[in-house]
């Protein structure tokens, strides 16, 4: 289960493509609307990231998209995917960029939400190492 977001989530709903692991997509709003939205920082998705969105949406890995929130309230509705994605998983498993801050709605909150309904947390950081390849480091749960 994910959201469709650029970034990790897009990573990893191409993985389950790759590998056939069958996916459930929750959204905070309808697709058209969550593909053109618009944050603080201008649109979430370039016309090119909305494009293989919705090609990763129609592999027939991806067994369910649902819209889990009505709320008027872009924060809220971020909030509420992740509140219904900790409700329904048995095992969370959070990737976050380093030293990314937490926010409402946002990975971190994902983590706390699970957390609170005693479910298993992975928290994996990526960063850059200094010869420019990736660096991943458990953060939580990796005991």
């Amino acid at each position: 289960i994910s959201q469709i977001a650029i970034g990790g989530d897009t990573a990893f709903t191409r993985a389950c493509e790759e590998v056939g692991f069958l996916q459930r997509i929750f959204l905070p709003q309808p697709l058209d609307s969550y593909l053109t939205a618009v944050g603080s920082a201008g649109p979430d998705f370039t016309p090119e990231q909305r494009r293989k969105a919705e090609s990763l949406l129609e592999s027939q890995h991806v067994i369910q998209t649902r819209v889990v929130s009505d709320s008027a309230d872009r924060h809220e509705r971020f909030g509420d995917v992740n509140l219904e994605i900790a409700r329904v998983s048995d095992v969370v498993i959070c990737v976050v960029r380093a030293e990314q801050n937490s926010k409402s709605g946002g990975t971190h909150e994902l983590a706390d939400f699970a957390r609170k309904r005693q479910r298993p947390v992975i928290l994996l950081e990526v960063g850059v190492g200094p010869d420019g390849s990736p660096v991943i480091t458990c953060q939580d749960g990796c005991d």
